[in-house]
């Protein structure tokens, strides 16, 4: 009966609509980059397993920084930059012709999307009722850990794929 409440917000219904489909792209996002590493330029395993360190190391480095700002502006503005700012390297990501380079374009697009995830938090905060909190912070954590648990998995296939026909 919970759910239905829920899931009759319309703010919180494309909220939980769009991190859903966002998660699904990033795993497809993953997958590509690590076909494109392995085998269109055929990079060593180590180049592989930096990767993973690529999406993950901004988040750890400025999670805290990022809360901070989804504290004090509009949430809605910062998950549409970020996502725009996270387009831009995605497309940059398309000219480049190196592992190393690519690295680095991950890297500063993994720094765009750090903001996405405190603003979402956030803002699950603004359009829920209290009684209702818990359950949409849940649906919410549960998209970014499928995201995360999607990501290592797609990084241990493909490293184990890579020594294998290396």
């Amino acid at each position: 009966m919970k759910k239905e409440k829920l899931f009759a917000n319309s703010s919180y219904k494309k909220l939980f609509i769009s991190s859903t489909a966002a998660s699904f792209g990033d795993l497809f996002d993953m997958f590509a980059v690590m076909t494109l590493f392995t085998y269109v330029w055929h990079a060593n395993s180590l180049w592989i397993t930096l990767i993973p360190v690529a999406y993950a190391l901004p988040s750890i480095l400025l999670s805290q920084a990022a809360g901070n700002l989804a504290d004090r502006y509009d949430k809605v503005q910062l998950m549409f930059l970020s996502e725009l700012v996270r387009l831009l390297f995605t497309c940059l990501l398309f000219f480049t012709d190196e592992p190393l380079l690519a690295l680095g374009v991950l890297t500063l697009r993994s720094m765009s999307s750090v903001m996405k995830v405190p603003a979402q938090l956030a803002y699950v905060r603004e359009v829920v009722k209290e009684d209702q909190l818990l359950q949409a912070k849940h649906y919410v954590s549960n998209c970014q850990s499928c995201r995360a648990v999607s990501r290592s998995r797609c990084a241990d296939d493909h490293n184990a794929k890579s020594m294998y026909f290396s």
